[in-house]
């Protein structure tokens, strides 16, 4: 190996380490002292959560659900893909990016934020949890 090789190795190896530090440094990837975490019972489903604070916890959980579990948000998602011949292989990036899908999406995310207050949808959150 030639020294500019070893050089540019060195910039490479320097350049992730620092990626690495400021993503550690942020809270990143769950690493932060702040994070909430909540448990979502609805329709069945039991699934996780996780925000800065109990209301992002909760939003990020009727997310998931919506996302994942929700029949009537997986039969529009299904009707679109056949009526579009569109098969992108990423629901998530489709539900949030697609406006007709994301009205959807949002109507589920309220229903489950409505049930939730309503006493029809469970949660639960970590004592660790602020707020």
């Amino acid at each position: 190996m030639n020294d500019g090789t070893k050089g540019g190795r060195r910039a490479v190896a320097g350049t992730v380490a620092f990626v690495f530090a400021a993503l550690i440094a942020t809270g990143c990837c769950g690493g932060g002292e702040d994070a909430c975490k909540a448990t979502l019972t609805y329709k069945g489903i039991t699934g996780p959560g996780a925000g800065v604070t109990k209301a992002e916890a909760q939003k990020g959980a009727c997310w998931k659900y919506c996302i994942h579990h929700d029949p009537s948000v997986d039969a529009e998602y299904k009707r679109w893909l056949a009526a579009n011949k569109s098969k992108t292989g990423n629901k998530t990036w489709d539900l949030d990016e697609v406006p007709a899908l994301k009205m959807v999406r949002l109507a589920c995310e309220d229903a489950c934020q409505r049930d939730i207050a309503g006493g029809k949808a469970k949660i639960s959150f970590e004592s660790s949890c602020k707020k």
